[in-house]
């Protein structure tokens, strides 16, 4: 394992249950959190397997991320 899964992909299917209940409140609550995904790249970096100090976890983006989730 050479970097960390990108959470985007199962936020998706986590957040498409509630879409079928209230497809508003969807859309407002995917607004909020699409923002903190950020690109590909940042979930890319090697070194972080070695230096947890360089994780994208670490960021103010996941850490914002993890509040709205």
């Amino acid at each position: 394992m050479t970097c960390s899964d990108r959470p985007q992909k199962v936020l998706n299917f986590v957040l498409d249950y509630p879409a079928l209940v209230d497809c508003v409140s969807d859309k407002e609550h995917r607004e909020r959190i699409d923002p903190f995904l950020g690109q590909d790249s940042g979930w890319e970096k090697s070194d972080a397997m070695v230096d947890p100090t360089s994780s994208i976890g670490l960021s103010s983006d996941e850490a914002a991320l993890r509040i709205e989730i």
